[in-house]
C-alpha cells in the first residue's frame, strides 16, 4: 500500500528530528511555531521544554536577506533556545512552484515555507490537502492570545501582512488623481497608462471587485460568478 502524503512528510521529518517527548507528527506540527513571532515571544522556556522539546533540525524556506535576518533574531533563535531544535534557512523567491514539485515527486526537502497566499499555486496545494494540520493545543493560552484567531488557519499561520496602495503621478494629475479603485478604471476622468502588480492576479481581481461595488465582506471566497462579473 502506498503511503499517504502525510506519512511521507512525517517519515522524513522523523529521520531528521530525533525527539524526546513528541511523536513525529507532533514534531512537524510544533514546527509551525516558527511562522509567528508572538508564539515564540510568549512561549516560556519551561513550556517549550515540556511541549516542544526535541533535537535535530527543521528546514525553513524564506525570502532571504533582511527578512531571514529578522526571522532568525526574533523567531528562529528563540525557538531553538526554548526547544533545542535548530533551524536551517533556505531561500527561494517563490516557494510555491518548488512546493508543488516536491509534492508531485513525493520528496519533501523543507519542513516549513513562507508562502504567498495570493498565489494560485498555494491555493491549489491547500485544496489538495498538501499541508499538515496544525495542532494548536501544543501552545498554552498565553501564547495563543498573541496571535488573532483569524491568523490561525487549519494548516498554516499568518506570518505577516502587507498592503497595496493606489498611487499616482502628481505631474499627470496636478489637481488630484485617482482616490479609489473605481477611479483606477475610470479612464475618462483619469486618462493615461495604468499598472498593477505582476505577483498577484488574485489581488487585482479583488481591486476590480471593489471598484465594481462588491462589499469587502462579500469578496471572499472568490467564486466563478464573482470572477466573471
Amino acid at each position: 500500500m502506498r503511503p499517504t502524503k502525510g506519512e511521507i512528510v512525517s517519515e522524513q521529518v522523523s529521520r531528521r528530528l530525533p525527539r524526546r517527548h513528541l511523536s513525529r507528527r507532533a514534531v512537524l506540527q510544533s514546527s509551525a511555531v516558527l511562522l509567528s513571532a508572538p508564539f515564540v515571544a510568549k512561549t516560556t522556556a519551561a513550556f517549550g521544554e515540556e511541549k516542544l522539546a526535541g533535537s535535530g533540525q527543521v528546514v525553513v524556506c524564506t525570502y532571504g536577506g533582511s527578512f531571514v535576518e529578522g526571522l532568525r533574531k526574533y523567531v528562529s533563535d528563540p525557538f531553538t533556545k526554548a526547544t533545542g531544535i535548530s533551524v536551517v534557512d533556505v531561500t527561494a523567491d517563490n516557494a510555491e512552484p518548488q512546493m508543488k514539485a516536491m509534492r508531485e515527486a513525493g520528496r519533501f526537502d523543507w519542513d516549513i515555507a513562507i508562502s504567498n497566499g495570493f498565489f494560485s499555486a498555494y491555493a491549489e496545494l491547500q485544496q489538495a490537502g498538501a499541508f499538515v494540520p496544525i495542532d494548536y493545543s501544543l501552545w498554552d493560552d498565553e501564547a495563543l492570545k498573541g496571535v488573532p484567531e483569524s491568523a490561525r488557519l487549519a494548516d498554516s499561520v499568518l506570518a505577516y501582512q502587507s498592503a497595496t496602495l493606489l498611487v499616482y503621478d502628481e505631474r499627470a494629475f496636478p489637481k488630484g488623481g485617482p482616490k479609489k479603485w473605481a477611479d483606477f478604471w475610470n479612464v475618462k476622468e483619469f486618462p493615461g497608462p495604468r499598472g498593477l502588480g505582476v505577483y498577484s492576479s488574485v489581488g487585482s481581481l479583488v481591486f476590480a471587485l471593489i471598484a465594481d461595488g462588491v462589499a469587502r465582506k462579500d469578496i471572499w471566497p472568490l467564486t466563478d460568478d464573482k470572477v466573471d462579473r
